[in-house]
């Protein structure tokens, strides 16, 4: 139970309501028998300056930091250790007496528990990361120091050379046909993006369903939901490239079927005609179906 000298500690970031972190920190605190809270800290990029101030004022115990925070609490810190410095992203913020100590402890976690639950060494492996962001360049600079042939496979391609230059070594760029064959891969990318984009759905359906909003087509609502999110998050859609928005847009056309539905969709066609029943354009659910081999 919280008392008065109980300290917090949290998990901050934009969105973050998904995460698992503050259950995770608060299990260890009761394990430990460490009189502190975990909670989540939604904060969104234009409010994290003052945000950060106001933890360190109230002598906050420490928060972990996830997307879109990770390179911005490195340049707000009052200090940082050498591979923060080197890398210009944090995943964990301590206070101490007004003061903000930033540190990055993701890429050694990431190798520990490579060799704690995998037993795998990346010397000599060649290892694909994709992203390239925060947690991808830890993870790529620490199996890149690790001896890892590292290949960065990103869509934002000025990052990811960005990214293989810092890693040194045997870095390269990649794309997702070079992830055959590799001895490890890590999903570096932002599932939270994802999901607060589809959260967008509904909403934005029910303008339309309710009348307020004349019929739409889906990718304009899409692409609404996604500049929208961007915004929210500090990006400004006009500096990202129109082709490079387009491509994110489709990624509703690309989306992988329930495991049972081509098998169960093929035995109902025997004795059934099958149509798809949604509010998605031909070009969009030909798309789908192409590329999942769904039989309507």
């Amino acid at each position: 139970m919280a008392a008065g000298a109980t300290r917090l500690a949290g998990v901050i970031g934009w969105p973050v309501a998904h995460s698992l972190s503050p259950a995770l920190h608060q299990a260890a605190f009761d394990a430990a028998g460490f009189d502190a809270v975990s909670v989540a800290l939604p904060v969104e990029a234009p409010a994290l300056p003052q945000a950060l101030a106001s933890l360190a004022a109230m002598d906050a115990l420490g928060v972990s930091v996830t997307m879109p925070h990770k390179h911005a609490v490195a340049a707000l810190a009052t200090s940082v250790d050498p591979l923060v410095q080197r890398l210009g992203a944090a995943n964990c913020l301590t206070f101490t007496e007004g003061a903000i100590h930033a540190t990055s402890t993701d890429g050694r976690g990431f190798l520990d528990a490579l060799l704690d639950v995998a037993a795998f060494e990346p010397q000599g492996q060649r290892c694909v990361v994709l992203g390239a962001g925060g947690a991808a360049v830890a993870i790529a600079v620490a199996l890149a120091d690790a001896g890892a042939s590292v290949q960065i496979v990103a869509r934002n391609q000025r990052a990811a050379a960005d990214l293989v230059q810092l890693s040194g070594g045997d870095s390269m760029l990649a794309t997702m046909a070079d992830v055959a064959g590799a001895a490890l891969i890590v999903n570096a990318t932002p599932l939270g993006f994802a999901d607060a984009w589809r959260r967008r759905y509904q909403p934005a359906m029910e303008e339309c369903r309710s009348g307020r909003r004349p019929w739409t087509r889906l990718d304009v609502l899409h692409r609404e939901n996604l500049d929208g999110l961007l915004r929210d998050l500090g990006s400004d859609p006009a500096k990202i490239g129109e082709a490079e928005l387009a491509e994110w847009n489709n990624a509703w056309r690309k989306l992988d079927p329930w495991p049972e539905a081509v098998a169960g969709l093929t035995r109902l066609k025997r004795n059934y005609i099958i149509a798809p029943l949604s509010n998605g354009n031909i070009a969009l659910m030909t798309a789908m179906a192409k590329r999942a081999g769904i039989p309507w």
